[in-house]
């Protein structure tokens, strides 16, 4: 969900300065102060109607402070980065925001990502130096030990030279494809052939197509390259290229005017070579704009290197953090999200809101929904105790029994044996009698540890019948089980 919410109040909590260097990461929040993001928040139909009802001051998933929020700081020189909750004051504001939020909501692409292949992005080196001989001159300065030059008007002048002869078939960015494909043997012989490039911007390089090609070139090379290659150098002089070819054909920004199997590339890079999390960001954005989806291996590539730029952080901040680098990630989540990706969310669900979406995204899963539950239940319901213990909310009964019925279903009406004992434990701790006791008069097979004496400590309160009913059903169970019936 994303929106203004410039009329709202907002209470803030975690906070984090925005750094100079990630202010594109950020720069969709500049446009409006209050701007915010969660990559997987939504209003069920039940909450949107009890907001409608609300006569007086109200807040989203109970005033809980789950929205990462780019603000002004106090003296407007600079922004920060913020949870924040969000507060309705009046009807006219819950409409307003109502609307807001279902106008987003269809306006979202039903279109499914689809997959790239990246397997045949660059340009066939059809060029040799048998072929060429006049390329001699220009092959030398490679084929040493060590380079003969570390200059790159050294290498611009050999190859206007060589392309003074009009009838040599040769063109400047087949020259490039084909030292790069043959000759960037150390970072030095790179970064030369780089430099080179970036020099021949402003004179022979002028048609964009020639330029992908040469891009991507440099990156299959790049990313070939050995896991400890050092390319500390090569980075600085790669980006001075990018910002040379946006100035030049005049692009948006450095990436924009890329075709996706460039970015695809450009991800592979930032992620692997440089972990760059701002760049990797972008990238992912901008693919996900165009409905590409980038394989599971690479999408396990960020979270593992969010993870690990965030260790040590404090909770929320490491919350604000990773919902943030996930904010373009809506499509993805809801429509085939890989199970690594749903094993990170489940840890940065603070309410029953977000638990509840995310049980719903499995759900919509169709025959992945199987493995994704049974998979992840484990993680789920620990998470669900965790949210139960602060949660006071009305819904969490009901909440409870909605992850019971949706994994129930994917197993084709048999829950997990195994978590039976867990889900009745939570059933009954938020006094949902009725249900535990249907549960357990469905399963039979159900394990001696869920004992009533376990499930004594939540008695204390609730509805009598529902009590009695939930004793009925369990000493039915019992006696089929040849146990002494209990009674309270």
């Amino acid at each position: 969900m994303n929106g203004a919410v410039s009329s709202v109040t907002m209470r803030y909590g975690s906070i984090s300065r925005v750094p100079a260097t990630s202010y594109k990461l950020f720069q969709r929040f500049y446009s409006k102060t209050g701007s915010m993001e969660h990559p997987f928040f939504k209003m069920s139909k039940m909450e949107q109607f009890a907001l409608c009802f609300s006569e007086r001051r109200t807040s989203l998933a109970n005033g809980a402070e789950i929205f990462p929020t780019c603000v002004d700081d106090l003296n407007g020189m600079s922004k920060q980065l913020r949870l924040n909750s969000i507060d309705l004051s009046n009807k006219r504001e819950v409409n307003k925001w109502l609307l807001n939020y279902r106008n987003k909501c269809m306006g979202m692409k039903p279109d499914l990502l689809v997959s790239i292949d990246n397997s045949k992005v660059a340009a066939h080196v059809y060029i040799t130096k048998e072929k060429y001989p006049q390329l001699n001159e220009i092959v030398e300065l490679f084929e040493s030990d060590k380079l003969a030059t570390s200059d790159p008007v050294i290498l611009n002048s050999l190859i206007d030279y060589t392309l003074l002869n009009k009838h040599s078939g040769l063109f400047v960015e087949n020259i490039y494809t084909f030292l790069l494909h043959n000759y960037t043997h150390s970072s030095d012989a790179l970064n030369l052939i780089v430099s080179s490039i970036r020099l021949h911007l402003n004179s022979k390089l002028d048609y964009f197509p020639d330029i992908e090609n040469i891009v991507s070139r440099i990156l299959i090379t790049v990313n070939d390259l050995p896991e400890n290659a050092d390319i500390a150098s090569f980075d600085p002089i790669f980006q001075d290229l990018l910002h040379g070819i946006a100035s030049r054909f005049s692009l948006e920004t450095t990436l924009s005017g890329f075709n996706s199997s460039i970015l695809y590339q450009m991800l592979q890079y930032q992620l692997v070579r440089c972990q760059n999390t701002v760049q990797s960001k972008i990238l992912f954005g901008l693919l996900l704009t165009r409905n590409v989806r980038p394989s599971d291996e690479i999408i396990c590539l960020y979270l593992d290197l969010l993870n690990e730029k965030t260790k040590g952080l404090k909770p929320l901040e490491t919350k604000l953090q990773k919902l943030t680098y996930l904010s373009d990630f809506r499509e993805l989540i809801e429509h085939n999200p890989p199970i690594a990706l749903i094993y990170f969310l489940i840890p940065l669900c603070d309410t029953l809101n977000e638990l509840r979406n995310i049980v719903e995204i499995i759900k919509n899963l169709g025959d992945k929904k199987q493995q994704y539950f049974n998979d992840t239940l484990p993680f789920l319901l620990e998470q669900y105790k965790s949210v139960l213990n602060r949660d006071k909310s009305i819904y969490s009964p009901v909440e409870v029994a909605n992850l019971y019925d949706a994994v129930k279903d994917a197993n084709e009406g048999n829950f997990p044996e195994k978590f039976l004992n867990e889900i009745i434990v939570l059933l009954v701790s938020k006094g949902n009698f009725s249900k535990a006791a249907n549960i357990i008069d469905n399963h039979p097979s159900l394990n001696d540890s869920c004992s009533l004496n376990e499930l004594s400590c939540y008695f204390c309160e609730g509805d009598t019948t529902e009590k009695k009913k939930f004793v009925k059903h369990y000493n039915i169970s019992m006696r089929e089980k040849d146990h002494k019936p209990t009674t309270i």
